[in-house]
């Protein structure tokens, strides 16, 4: 139980920094007039291949670390790229990394915290920890953790030029595929997908400007991302009687227990999934109650599709309070 507290206390310290510093705000007011310039799309494209579980792991599994912004930059570099394209165009780089308008002004971090003296470093310190250079750093790192993927990099989510010299063209990188670049000499770029349910399901636009791509973990985004799927592959499963994951297959998308458990639990409390009662479990005046769930069975979750509605810092600082309490609570 002391370690669940534990990161739900350091979880709340790092949201109520941004709350207090407005970084969320910030970065999801550059996303709304990315949006609003754009083509207002109200929901993102994703093609099935980010989590194919057919050739594990499948590129989603490597951006499950829950430290640093890979996850969170990939989906934002598609969300950017369906703003202003049309279906079938690929995307060429054209907003800097750096500066006004760049992609460090689309993220949100917490900035840097000295666990000595339990406070934040406000206004930068000799290391340049001020928030501007540390989001360019998680920018940088997340394009480099992205370039890496697969034994061979086939599975490589972007490609960034190089000088003679070593030095790389981070704004210059070019986005792949959802699979990856793929294991031939000339690589998948990535292209706005058609939205057929076979190929591809639908992330709604609130998602990334109601601040959620922000403050989610990237386990909790993986998770949820795949119950969305599951949704839209199967409408009639999920709306009578829910969607699951079993074991084998969450292996298959590089979920390790601890992280999908904890995930799901996370998600429903934050109002983006609820635990399914199948409509043959539910009761009137004219049947009766049947058999209470093996235990066996795998617990059935269905997606709340208003939770996306609210603003998602707010919302999680709220759940996350309440949590510590209840643990605080259980521990005296």
């Amino acid at each position: 139980m002391s370690g669940e507290l534990d990161a739900l206390v350091r979880r709340h310290r790092r949201l109520n920094e941004m709350k207090k510093g407005g970084q969320v705000d910030a970065a999801s007011q550059a996303l709304r007039e990315l949006w609003e310039a754009g083509k207002k799309p109200q929901a993102i494209a994703l093609r099935h291949s980010f989590f194919d579980t057919n050739q594990p792991p499948p590129p989603m599994a490597g951006l499950l670390n829950p430290r640093g912004i890979a996850m969170r930059f990939y989906l934002l570099a598609l969300f950017e790229a369906q703003c202003r394209l049309d279906v079938g165009e690929q995307r060429v780089g054209s907003r800097p990394i750096a500066g006004r308008n760049g992609w460090a002004d689309l993220v949100a971090i917490d900035g840097a915290y000295d666990a000595e003296t339990g406070k934040y470093m406000r206004g930068g310190t000799k290391q340049d920890r001020d928030l501007e250079t540390l989001r360019l750093r998680q920018v940088q790192g997340a394009l480099r953790t992205m370039e890496k993927l697969g034994n061979d990099r086939h599975q490589a989510l972007v490609d960034i030029p190089t000088k003679d010299n070593g030095h790389r063209l981070y704004d210059a990188f070019t986005l792949m595929a959802e699979s990856g670049r793929g294991r031939l000499q000339t690589p998948d770029r990535y292209s706005v997908p058609k939205l057929e349910r076979s190929k591809a399901f639908r992330v709604p636009a609130a998602f990334f400007l109601n601040g959620w791509v922000q403050v989610l973990h990237p386990s909790e985004i993986a998770t949820w991302l795949i119950f969305q799927a599951l949704s839209q592959h199967f409408p009639g499963k999920h709306d009578d009687e829910g969607n699951f994951l079993v074991g084998d297959v969450r292996k298959r998308f590089g979920l390790r227990r601890d992280a999908y458990e904890d995930a799901r639990r996370r998600l429903c409390s934050f109002g983006l999934l609820r635990i399914a009662r199948p409509k043959s479990e539910q009761t009137s005046i004219f049947s009766q109650p049947i058999a209470p769930r093996e235990r066996y069975e795998p617990h059935r979750y269905q997606v709340v599709h208003g939770g996306l509605g609210e603003k998602a810092l707010d919302r999680c600082l709220k759940e996350i309070t309440f949590l510590q309490n209840e643990l605080r609570k259980r521990k005296s």
